[in-house]
């Protein structure tokens, strides 16, 4: 027994470090007691400045390694090659780069260009020195009072008024309220790693939304930077411009001002180039400069007497109650100062458009992440207190603003606040310094949420921006790339329109941020246990649907473009990205609905009109059934189709084997492309898998209904006459290792016949293909399509195994069901379907025609229609077999020569043939042929005969030959009209039926025992009484019927649909001419004879092998080289058939000689009726 220990500090750390890494780095045990290995995802050189590390990492032998180093591995392929560290090696590389030993090992783990998702770089393992309040709360802060605040704050009031300008904000503020709630709520779940907004989405929603939305975060960061470039210019144009400043020194243009925006831009890039110390002083001295200009506003409007300047159009009254009043309500213009609507007049959405860039800076601390010591707490703490700081700065403004400027100055001068202020310099610097440190913000997180984006390796065109320096892991290349972009941004040389764009990315941004903690809720996962308090699933639905309600409002038609190239963004990292081990939220949703809907999928509430094909498909080998398991991918028309594998022997010795078997049969079905699940299985025989297979695949509703084998190879490959042409050479696929099939040997025939049994017993739907290895797939060779190619339909109806009159239709429509499905599949859509039936007289062809025309037409089957007829000299086997017409073939005449009824009837021809010559010569007639021919001539009743005068017996195995007869018929034919003198039936129940009976074998010349039969038949009568009123319950599945009727509409109405009151329908009362072989004790084939002529034969008196042959030759000759694949019936095996080996050989023996030889055979063997005409 297991021994329990008590853990200790180190035990608890070494737990909470596996537990960070356990989303991202497999981990591998190496022999019994080897220590867990860390899988990473480099495997590649290290960054610059880094190279000589990078080789000791890659190039550290097995002399230099242990068995418990960590070891290097590519996630993102399927073969890891992993590469041993020596810690020694480790060691002296981190001493020589200055970096402590944890760090060292980061970098050798998590450093270069290919990092895999959620690796810590090396800084991060570092000492992370920031707080909640110069890690959150002052970059929030300093982000949101920005340029739009000394700018666009007088234009917003001027035309929302104040009512309207404190509406909009409140809106404004109530989708950053709703956002934050979701953004604590993940940051509250677990460890946040640099990457920021893009980090937080991609490990929540997965990396197809995580990395398009990253993308459009940073093109709106990017917009975000080039505004303020552009405010920065305005700004510092108001004051030395040549025409608008009061110090006259910089020139004025589109053009200047693109010169000097370009300047500004470029300075940043250069302090964000030189690390984060020169980033760090920078924005403390902004930070200063910024915090005095919003004071000296509420300080100015005391200090400031009222005044005029009408060159700069500057109106001050001061605290007035009658400016309030004129600023109080809405009043929209057009062409005002710092408007981009003109001639149009502004809007409340497009205010809202210049407004809401003033408050989109909330995920300023989220960028931090990565530099912060308490992500988890620091960031919900700090965000939420900068909101209500900024909100209440915001407020304060408008009110001040709103009670001493007029309407008139707020139209025409975007300036406003500073021409007021009592200090303009400092005014003038906020402005600047806020400029300045947004700008300097948003090169500097566009730059790390690219290199997050590179490092994840989502998009292999961003690989290069993975780059980051070997100190300080400084984004170069992202930071060159962002300042280009930039670049372009600032010819839009408009903030309002810019601002429009940031407005639409960071709504889009702030809405799938709420969608990812929505779909986390509510799919229930297990995980996600956010600790901040004030979340849950109705804050974050309202965040998602305001956030998308507020993009469609402000600009409909941006909001669909940024919508689009999200979309786009999605899809192309779903196709070109390998798969990550983050964890996709898809998938938790997925599940969520998925058991959801399968508890309301009820198999008890199912009907007909809705059956689809569910396939379980029992494979053994991938390789020389691939045919078969892409012919049942398309056969399987959406539904559920399952692999399901047997592996024999003994439970824990083969638990290895069942890892590999099952990861082989898995990455069959991604090479192959095919829509499946794998279930592989551990049992002591075939048997026994299968029917665990069958019992315990699948879930609710969605069970398999349909059990798909291949034939046995061994008695497959038994030569027979070829009438089709060789099989093309398939198409090349990659061969799979022999881990999904080992070598073992031959499944037994009585093992093989046995899951047949157990199908047919769990009332499960029975399909075997024969010759699968010979066809060619449709989209195997695009000129072999070419030509005119068939699906072939051969139905024949199965006969009730009950002891009611009426026969079933299951597996006749089930091979018209999955014909039909088969000819809808994109692969199969070309090939043209065909339904074959056959009569045996022809004067049945025109009525057989029309009945099944009919048929086909009220179930909607496009497609063309053969009947066949046997007795017309197609067919040499019918003619030799039936009407002795002709010799039998070679091939024929070996599998009948050992038959007793053959043998019986070319003996009786024989007779028949020398009493036809001894006719010819006149000669005395014996006195008993006289008596029996004056019987047979007199209409009186026939007198019985003395059972042994005739020198031919009937041996009892014959007889008991025909007792387990399973018996083949025409497809819909119709009974013959014989005379009124022939019997056609044999009523047992009447006072004659024993006479009737032993007349008939005496006429036929045949020595019998009628106690075989007479004490059967007296049995099964007495056993029949004693029952009467019970339920007649049969061991059998059905046999094929010896003659049946055309299936007509109202058949497979009632058959699909029982009556309304539950009461059970009346079964018809078949016509007396039509018998169909209801009880597995049947009588032996009749053979009928005219009075005075030779006795004759029809194709319902053969046995099965005899009704074997003909009907492979009947459908050889007529499903040809054309004929892709060939439907039909399923002679089922009889219970207690895989008794023995002997009775299963000669059952497979027998679908050997039924499908041998032609086309791809497809034999399908129904229990329930799967087509319906009702709506």
């Amino acid at each position: 027994m297991s021994r329990f220990l008590s853990a200790d500090e180190a035990d608890y750390q070494a737990l909470q470090d596996k537990l960070l890494r356990r989303s991202s780095v497999q981990e591998t045990v190496a022999g019994g007691d080897a220590d867990p290995e860390v899988e990473t995802g480099s495997s590649h050189r290290l960054s610059a400045g880094s190279g000589e590390l990078g080789a000791l990492s890659l190039g550290a032998g097995p002399g230099h390694g242990t068995s418990k180093s960590p070891s290097l591995h590519r996630r993102n392929s399927d073969d890891a090659q992993s590469v041993p560290v020596s810690p020694q090696l480790r060691a002296d590389a981190g001493r020589r780069s200055g970096m402590p030993d944890e760090a060292m090992a980061s970098a050798v783990l998590h450093g270069g260009r290919s990092r895999t998702a959620g690796m810590l770089p090396a800084t991060e393992l570092g000492v992370r020195k920031l707080g909640t309040w110069d890690g959150v709360f002052m970059p929030v802060t300093l982000n949101v009072l920005g340029i739009i605040l000394f700018l666009r704050f007088g234009f917003i009031l001027g035309q929302a008024g104040l009512l309207g300008a404190l509406f909009l904000l409140v809106a404004s503020y109530a989708i950053d309220t709703l956002t934050v709630l979701s953004l604590n709520a993940i940051s509250t779940n677990g460890q946040v790693r640099g990457g920021g907004a893009y980090y937080l989405i991609s490990r929540s929603l997965g990396p197809e939304f995580g990395g398009s939305i990253g993308l459009i975060f940073f093109f709106g960061q990017a917009f975000n930077t080039s505004m303020n470039v552009l405010g920065f210019v305005e700004s510092l144009v108001g004051v030395l411009g040549l025409e608008k400043g009061s110090v006259s020194m910089l020139p004025e243009g589109t053009w200047f001002l693109y010169l000097y925006g370009s300047v500004v831009l470029w300075i940043c890039t250069l302090v964000c180039l030189f690390g984060s110390s020169l980033f760090t002083r920078a924005t403390l001295i902004l930070a200063v400069v910024m915090s005095l200009s919003v004071i000296s506003i509420p300080l100015s409007s005391i200090l400031v007497r009222p005044f005029e300047d009408a060159h700069h159009d500057v109106y001050y009254t001061g605290w007035s109650l009658v400016t309030l009043s004129e600023n109080l309500w809405p009043r929209f213009t057009s062409g005002a100062a710092g408007s981009s609507t003109a001639p149009n007049k502004e809007t409340w959405f497009s205010v809202f458009g210049v407004l809401f860039p003033a408050v989109c800076g909330i995920l300023a601390g989220a960028s931090m992440s990565g530099d912060l010591r308490k992500p988890s707490k620091s960031i919900p703490k700090g965000t939420n207190w900068s909101l209500v700081f900024t909100f209440t700065v915001y407020v304060m403004c408008f009110i001040i603003m709103a009670s001493t400027i007029p309407r008139e100055s707020l139209y025409l001068n975007v300036g406003i606040v500073s021409d007021v202020s009592r200090w303009p310099i400092v005014i003038v610097s906020g402005e600047l310094a806020s400029c300045a440190f947004s700008a300097l913000m948003g090169v500097m997180a566009c730059a790390k949420v690219l290199q997050a984006i590179a490092r994840d390796d989502l998009l292999p065109q961003l690989l290069p921006f993975a780059q980051g320096t070997a100190r300080s892991d400084i984004p170069t290349y992202a930071v060159l790339f962002t300042a280009a972009f930039c670049q372009l941004v600032l010819l839009l040389d408009s903030i309002n329109m810019i601002a429009q764009l940031v407005t639409m990315t960071t709504l889009l941004t702030f809405g799938v941020l709420s969608a990812a903690t929505f779909a986390l809720k509510a799919g229930g996962a297990p995980s996600f246990r956010p600790s901040f308090r004030y979340w849950n699933i109705w804050t974050a639905g309202a965040g998602t649907l305001v956030s998308f309600l507020a993009m469609l409002l402000t600009d409909a038609s941006t909001a669909c473009i940024c919508i689009a190239v999200t979309a786009f963004l999605f899809i192309w990292i779903q196709v070109v990205s390998p798969p990550k081990p983050w964890g996709d939220v898809s998938h938790n949703v997925t599940y969520h609905f998925v058991r959801k809907y399968l508890l309301r999928l009820d198999e008890r509430k199912g009907h007909v009109k809705y059956w689809r094909p569910q396939i379980l498909l029992l494979a053994n080998h991938p390789d020389r059934e691939r045919n078969l398991i892409m012919f049942c991918n398309s056969l399987k028309k959406g539904a559920l189709y399952v692999l399901g594998h047997v592996l024999k022997g003994d439970f824990h010795e083969c638990l290895p084997e069942l890892r590999q078997s099952h990861l082989a049969w898995l990455k069959l079905v991604d090479v192959s492309r095919i829509k499946s699940f794998v279930d592989v299985v551990i049992a002591r025989d075939e048997r026994e898998g299968a029917r665990n297979l069958i019992l315990s695949c699948g879930l609710g509703g969605m069970r398999p209904n349909i059990i798909v084998l291949g034939f046995p190879s061994a008695l497959e490959d038994v030569p027979l006459p070829p009438t089709t042409p060789p099989p093309r050479e398939l198409e090349s696929v990659p061969e799979l290792s022999d881990d999904a099939a080992p070598t073992s040997a031959p499944i037994r025939t009585a093992t093989y016949v046995g899951i047949l049994e157990d199908a047919l017993a769990l009332n499960k739907a029975l399909a075997v293909a024969y010759n699968f290895s010979r066809m060619t797939l449709p989209s195997q060779d695009s000129v072999y399509n070419k030509s005119e190619r068939y699906i072939d339909l051969w139905p024949i109806q199965i006969a009730n195994p009950t002891s009611s009159a009426e026969p079933t239709w299951d597996t006749y429509t089930m091979v018209l069901q999955l014909g039909t499905i088969l000819s809808f599949t994109g692969t199969w859509r070309h090939h043209k379907l065909r339904v074959s039936v056959f009569v045996e007289h022809p004067d049945e062809l025109a009525s057989e025609s029309a009945r099944v025309r009919t048929l086909l037409d009220n179930l909607r089957i496009p497609a063309s229609l053969r009947v066949f007829c046997l007795s017309n000299g197609s067919v040499p086997r019918y003619d030799a077999i039936v009407l002795g017409k002709r010799a039998l073939d070679a091939d024929v005449a070996d599998v009948l020569r050992s038959d007793p009824w053959w043998r019986q009837i070319c003996e009786m021809r024989r007779a028949q043939e020398q009493a036809h010559q001894a006719a010819s010569q006149p000669r005395a007639e014996p006195m008993d042929g006289a008596v029996r021919r004056s019987s047979s001539q007199s209409g009186g009743v026939r007198r019985r005969p003395n059972p042994r005068q005739f020198g031919v017996s009937l041996p009892d195995e014959h007889l008991a030959y025909h007792h387990n007869n399973i018996r083949l018929g025409l497809a819909h034919p119709r009974s013959r009209e014989d005379s009124d003198d022939e019997v056609d039936g044999l009523d047992m129940e009447s006072d004659g039926g024993f006479d009737e009976l032993e007349n008939e074998l005496a006429s036929l010349a045949v020595d019998w025992d009628p106690k075989y039969l007479i004490r059967a038949r007296r049995r099964q009568a007495e056993e029949t009484k004693r029952l009467l009123g019970q339920t007649n319950t049969s061991s059998s599945y059905g046999s094929l019927s010896s003659s049946q009727r055309t299936l007509t509409p109202a058949m497979v109405q009632s058959s699909a649909d029982p009556p309304a009151d539950g009461t059970k329908a009346d079964t018809p009362k078949r016509s007396p001419r039509s018998s169909t072989v209801n009880s597995d004790l049947r009588s032996p084939p009749v053979m009928r004879r005219a009075r005075g002529r030779a006795p004759t034969l029809s194709f319902n008196d053969l046995p099965d092998r005899a009704q074997y042959l003909i009907l492979n030759e009947l459908i050889r000759l007529n499903s040809g080289p054309s004929t892709s694949v060939v439907l039909t019936a399923l002679p089922a095996p009889a219970p207690g058939t895989s008794t023995t080996e002997e009775e299963s050989l000669a059952y497979l023996h027998q679908l050997r000689q039924l499908y041998g030889g032609g086309p791809p055979v497809l034999g399908v063997h129904a229990t329930t009726l799967t087509m319906t005409m009702t709506l």
